[in-house]
C-alpha cells in the first residue's frame, strides 16, 4: 500500500487533501504535492511501525525498516578521525543507500550480504539515509551459505560461500582490449570441495589472504565452477588458528615420526600424527620411513600450513 492510499483509509479525502494544502501553504509553495503526501504520512506513523524505502522522505526521524542488504562499500576515513560506511538496502518498494558513522560501521563485521535487518532510528537529510545515535541494527534472518560441490549448478548467480584457503596463486597482470588488468587468485576448500576464486578490480584484497586462513566471500559470481569476486563482493578473513606455517625444506622418518624442517625450524610427529599430516590411512607393516619418500615430491619446496589444535594436527594446506 503506498502512502497516498494509506492516509485516505486513515484520514478520508477531504481531510487528507486540507492537510496537503496546509502542508505546502506553510512551505510557501515550494513543496509538491508528492513530496507532502510522504511528510504527512511520516508524521502520522505509529511508533514502531515499519516503514518502505520508499517512503522515507526528506525530514523523516526515528523511521523503522526491513530490508534486506544487497551491497556493503568500503569504509571511508576522515581526518577528523570519523569513520563512515555505506550499506545498499533493498525491499519491494526498490533499492536505497543507508549510511552508518564510527560505532555503527564495526557492527557490519557481524552482518553479512543477503542478510534481512530491521533498522530503527533512521533518518533522512539531503535526501540520504543515515542510522542515527540512538538507532540499532539487528539481523533477522541470515543469509544463506553455498556448499561448494553446488557452485556449478548455480551458473551466473551470486552467491557466498566459505572454507579456507588450501593454496594462493598471487597476483598477476593481462592485457584485454588493449587495457592492462590486474587479478589475484586462490583455491577455496571446505575440506571436501574446491573451487578457484578469482579477485577482479582491487587484487590487493588478496594480499590478507595466506594459507589456511579461513575465509567468508560474499555476492560472488558462480562462473563456469569458479568464483568471481568483485567491488560489490566482500571478503572476510576470520583470525588465522594456530598451526605451523611455512616453506617445507626437509623430510626424514624412522619407524616411529616424522620429522618437518618448516622454514629453518625442525617439528617431530608421531606415526599416527604423521599419517594424517601425509593424508595416508595405510597398514602398520609399511614403514613411515617409505611413505615420507614417497611424499617428499609433492612437499618439498612448497608453502604449507598445518593447524594445530591441543598439539594435534588439524588440516595441511599446501600450496600447488
Amino acid at each position: 500500500m503506498d502512502a497516498h492510499t494509506a492516509l485516505l483509509e486513515k484520514l478520508g479525502k477531504d481531510e487528507l487533501e486540507q492537510r496537503i494544502s496546509s502542508k505546502i501553504k506553510s512551505m510557501h509553495g515550494f513543496l509538491t504535492k508528492e513530496a507532502a503526501i510522504r511528510i504527512i504520512f511520516n508524521e502520522l506513523r505509529i511508533p514502531g511501525e515499519k516503514a518502505q524505502l520508499s517512503e522515507i522522505s526528506e525530514g523523516a526521524n526515528r523511521s523503522v525498516i526491513s530490508a534486506r542488504i544487497s551491497s556493503i562499500l568500503p569504509i571511508q576515513q576522515f581526518e577528523s578521525g570519523k569513520k563512515m560506511r555505506k550499506i545498499l538496502l533493498s525491499d519491494s518498494s526498490g533499492e536505497r543507500e543507508l549510511k552508518l558513522w564510527n560505532a555503527d560501521v564495526d557492527a557490519l563485521n557481524n552482518v553479512h550480504l543477503g542478510d534481512l535487518v530491521e533498522l530503527s532510528g533512521i533518518y533522512c537529510k539531503n535526501n540520504e539515509l543515515s542510522l542515527g545515535y540512538s538507532g540499532s541494527m539487528k539481523v533477522t534472518e541470515s543469509a544463506s551459505f553455498t556448499n561448494l560441490d553446488s557452485i556449478l549448478s548455480l551458473e551466473g548467480s551470486k552467491v557466498n560461500v566459505r572454507g579456507f584457503v588450501e593454496s594462493a596463486d598471487g597476483r598477476r597482470e593481462f592485457e584485454k582490449n588493449g587495457e592492462k588488468k590486474k587479478i589475484s587468485s586462490f583455491t577455496l576448500s571446505d575440506g571436501k570441495n574446491k573451487a578457484r576464486a578469482v579477485i577482479w578490480e582491487i587484487s590487493e584484497r588478496g594480499a590478507s589472504l595466506s594459507i589456511g586462513s579461513e575465509v567468508k566471500i560474499e555476492n560472488a559470481l558462480s562462473r563456469n565452477g569458479e568464483l568471481h569476486i568483485d567491488s560489490s563482493s566482500r571478503i572476510l578473513v576470520k583470525k588465522k588458528k594456530d598451526g605451523l606455517r611455512g616453506k617445507v625444506e626437509s623430510i626424514s622418518a624412522d619407524q616411529e615420526s616424522l620429522k618437518l624442517s618448516i622454514n629453518g625450524k625442525e617439528h617431530q610427529f608421531n606415526r599416527a600424527d604423521a599419517l594424517f599430516i601425509f593424508n595416508s590411512p595405510v597398514a602398520q607393516d609399511i614403514s613411515l620411513q617409505t611413505i615420507a619418500e614417497l611424499k617428499k615430491p609433492a612437499l618439498i619446496g612448497k608453502e604449507v600450513f598445518i593447524e594445530i589444535k591441543d598439539g594435534k594436527p588439524q588440516r595441511i594446506s599446501i600450496a600447488q
